[in-house]
């Protein structure tokens, strides 16, 4: 017989505790406010953390309840201590959302170091290896998680001058179909999704490279770049009830970029 969905996944959005790392600012504050907004109970972590404060009076403000703490996700010890908070302050957690992420320097692969390599590899898959490893215990006792982590239209190409970056984004999306595989049939689903440009600091540099952004956009659909709420609202709908049978997934949302 087939397995029904629980009566866990079809209790909807309000009430669940999330995580959402890197949500000071960009896609990341967008995706925490989203998920208040319907009634969440969110944890905003970043290292800015007068950031991620002001992201929680935004929500509070709109009569959302969340909550700040400092966080580097390269730091295992950062990690338990957020998740545990959590857990005492709520009891459970439902939903990760890992949006922590840098770009790294913009190099030849023959030009960039050691450090710097590391640095992004840290950040972007060790961190999000960290933060997702840590609260499955917590998702899998209650037999329901949603985790999303936020990859990169750069995760399904390749791109010059960011091998540090495009190598990172592809191992989010690898590592996130393994977790899906893995703990399918104890309720949690992964997905990856993968923006191309959006109107963030991170998302929109144009000192880095003159006219790339133009370039860009040259080979697109839609001919602009995206908002985070955009972003932010597909994240809504992958940890909703509706997209319960959906796990293992990288979904572009990235104007059509990568679709040609």
């Amino acid at each position: 017989m087939a397995q029904q969905a629980s009566s866990d996944n079809r209790e909807g959005i309000r009430g669940r505790v999330a995580i959402v790392t890197g949500a000071a600012s960009g896609i990341g504050r967008s995706i925490a406010q989203c998920l208040a907004s319907e009634g969440a109970r969110v944890v905003v972590l970043d290292r800015n953390l007068r950031g991620a404060e002001r992201t929680v009076s935004e929500i509070e403000r709109d009569g959302g309840e969340s909550v700040a703490q400092f966080c580097d996700v390269t730091r295992s010890t950062m990690i338990d201590a957020a998740v545990s908070a959590a857990l005492a302050r709520w009891g459970r957690i439902d939903i990760l959302v890992n949006d922590a992420g840098i770009a790294g320097p913009m190099l030849r692969v023959d030009a960039i170091a050691e450090h710097q390599w590391d640095h992004v590899l840290d950040v972007n898959l060790k961190g999000t290896f960290l933060f997702t490893q840590r609260v499955l215990p917590a998702m899998s006792e209650r037999g329901f998680g949603r985790i999303v982590t936020i990859a990169s239209a750069h995760g399904l190409v390749g791109a010059p001058l960011s091998a540090a970056y495009v190598a990172s984004k592809h191992a989010v999306i690898g590592f996130t179909k393994t977790v899906a595989l893995e703990w399918g049939t104890r309720g949690i689903t992964a997905n990856t999704v993968c923006p191309g440009y959006v109107d963030t600091p991170m998302g929109v540099q144009p000192d880095r490279i003159p006219d790339h952004l133009e370039r860009v956009l040259a080979r697109s659909a839609i001919k602009r770049i995206a908002e985070p709420s955009e972003i932010a609202s597909l994240v809504l709908f992958l940890v909703s009830p509706a997209a319960g049978y959906i796990t293992g997934a990288s979904i572009a949302i990235d104007g059509g970029i990568t679709a040609g």
